[in-house]
């Protein structure tokens, strides 16, 4: 921003999402084992009903359900933290924009990092254990951002809490499609991907605490916000901690027939 203005970083950031959209439409779906089932017509439900359908799987599996506000209650509380970056970059850090940038530099190499090590590592991580730990983990990393008084410190928690929230938010996916049934499992990702939705309603919340008091004690309370909540999964959700991943993807899916 600082070498090239706004306008040049947002042209970049558009040919980006071409390029990834190039390489979306290049990926070619893997040819199944499974033989699908042709003994039963298929059956056509209502777009409601098939809605109301995913819901009422979600709140009658505590496990989803878990899942599911791991997933929603970060991005709501802890994610919008990212826009009150310019504040800190001049009020708090007393820097400009080359201070900003440094701060998205930081946390763009963290959110690198995290991608690579989930796609090096593939199933060797997928453990809901890694998930709380990593949830948690970003909630504290915003916290810790929250309360930095020196620009270095940020930086570190900027890196903590990328390389956390990339992580867990990988392993939310990927448990979620693990453990979910083939016939619902298109409906429990919809749900999941309310997510996204929930992050301008944060950026308000974001907003409007920063107004009443300030961007550092807005910040920290987001962090905390979400971290308590996700410690309240970890502790009343003990089914959670017990999840057999191979075990639930046998069952979620069909034997194959020989």
């Amino acid at each position: 921003i600082e070498a090239f203005g706004l306008g040049v970083s947002y042209y970049v950031q558009a040919a980006m999402y071409v390029l990834a959209t190039v390489w979306t439409f290049q990926i070619r779906e893997p040819q199944s084992h499974v033989p699908r089932e042709t003994s039963q017509a298929p059956i056509f439900r209502s777009f409601f009903s098939s809605t109301a359908e995913g819901f009422h799987y979600i709140f009658s599996n505590k496990i989803i359900l878990s899942l599911m506000i791991l997933s929603l209650a970060p991005m709501l509380l802890a994610a919008p933290y990212i826009n009150l970056l310019p504040l800190f970059a001049i009020d708090v850090f007393h820097g400009d924009a080359s201070t900003q940038g440094l701060i998205f530099t930081v946390g763009g190499v963290a959110a690198i990092i995290g991608a690579l090590i989930a796609a090096s590592f593939g199933n060797k991580l997928s453990s809901t254990k890694i998930l709380i730990g990593t949830a948690a983990g970003y909630g504290l990393g915003v916290m810790l951002f929250g309360r930095s008084p020196v620009l270095i410190m940020a930086l570190g928690a900027t890196f903590f809490s990328t390389v956390c929230f990339t992580q867990y938010q990988a392993q939310n996916q990927t448990i979620l499609q693990t453990i979910s049934p083939a016939y619902i499992r298109g409906r429990v990702l919809g749900v999941y991907m309310l997510s996204n939705s929930l992050y301008p309603i944060g950026s308000l919340l974001a907003g409007a605490m920063a107004a009443w008091w300030g961007g550092p004690m807005a910040v920290t309370l987001m962090g905390a916000s979400s971290l308590v909540i996700v410690l309240a999964i970890a502790l009343f959700s003990r089914s959670l901690w017990r999840v057999d991943l191979t075990a639930e993807r046998e069952k979620a899916e069909p034997t194959p027939s020989v």
